[in-house]
């Protein structure tokens, strides 16, 4: 009896294993994990990227703006009749791009073209800045600087129109390329009271103006842009406004790559980038000129 029962002790059982339903349940236990790492890491990442998107779109402005700055702060008067120090116009051949803000606003950016005259360690040079390849209304800010080969002398009339010529005259492959995804650039101007200078704001000074344009003095030229609210401006001779207030917005890489991708002008891409103001980053920087002459222009 012992033996038998020894020999039952010792027979094989079958083998302990999970049941179809434990078996269910862990999977689905193990998948919500899965997905709740998945999106911790999907965000953590996004957050991470936009950090260094920004840091970048940030540092490539703050470039932009340090340059801009310097040259616009030595600006410099020719004291020729009729010779151009500063000039300043809407790019003829990029329409402006709005975008909807909060509240059922709308801002609306604008792509300028800024030409003027510099006289720096005894060299004039003539200097330009516009947005080039913007055929979508965002494209690359570049520079150019032509510099004469006459040292310490005023310059006349030829030599500034044949630097006013070879400046706006440039191929866009010609500029300094300094930033990219620029979706608007604006230069204006102000007087030494620290009011706009616009062509239908001057009826603050005493001279008579002609509408839509206004001459003050005889170096001073305000007329209506192509964008109605907007004012082109030129200073001649031995003028220049007491302030500049330049602005430079900067679209972000991501959304320039998706907006690239819709046909230039097409109701498709207007409709993406208006919806896209928090994606596009503003620089603004007032810049005193050193050699203005307008400070005694006041309210009446």
């Amino acid at each position: 009896m012992k033996t038998l029962d020894r020999q039952l002790d010792a027979a094989p059982r079958p083998a302990q294993a999970f049941s179809l339903m434990e078996l269910l349940l862990a999977v689905s236990i193990t998948t919500v994990i899965i997905g709740a790492l998945y999106a911790v890491f999907h965000h953590t990442q996004r957050a991470l990227l936009a950090n260094v998107t920004q840091v970048d779109v940030l540092e490539s402005g703050r470039a932009a703006m340090d340059m801009l700055t310097r040259d616009l702060a030595q600006i410099s008067t020719s004291g020729v009749s009729g010779g151009t120090n500063l000039l300043c116009f809407q790019s003829p051949a990029y329409g402006p791009v709005r975008q909807a803000l909060v509240g059922g606003r709308v801002r609306t950016n604008l792509l300028q073209e800024i030409y003027f005259l510099s006289n720096r360690d005894r060299e004039w040079a003539q200097m330009g800045y516009r947005v080039v390849f913007a055929s979508n209304g965002v494209g690359t800010l570049a520079r150019l600087s032509y510099t004469t080969n006459f040292y310490n002398r005023r310059p006349d009339s030829n030599m500034l129109a044949a630097l006013t010529r070879i400046v706006v005259e440039q191929q866009p492959t010609n500029y300094l390329w300094l930033a990219d995804g620029v979706i608007h650039f604006r230069l204006q101007a102000y007087d030494g009271a620290g009011l706009l200078m616009s062509w239908d704001t001057t009826n603050r000074f005493t001279n008579k103006w002609f509408y839509p344009q206004v001459w003050l003095g005889t170096n001073v030229f305000l007329a209506r842009d192509l964008q109605p609210t907007e004012t082109r401006f030129a200073f001649l001779s031995n003028a220049l406004p007491a302030y500049l207030e330049l602005e430079l917005g900067l679209l972000e890489p991501r959304t320039r790559q998706q907006y690239q991708a819709f046909a230039a002008g097409s109701i498709m891409a207007e409709r993406f980038l208006s919806n896209r103001a928090g994606q596009v980053h503003l620089f603004r920087q007032r810049i005193p000129l050193r050699e203005s002459t307008l400070s005694h222009f006041q309210v009446p």
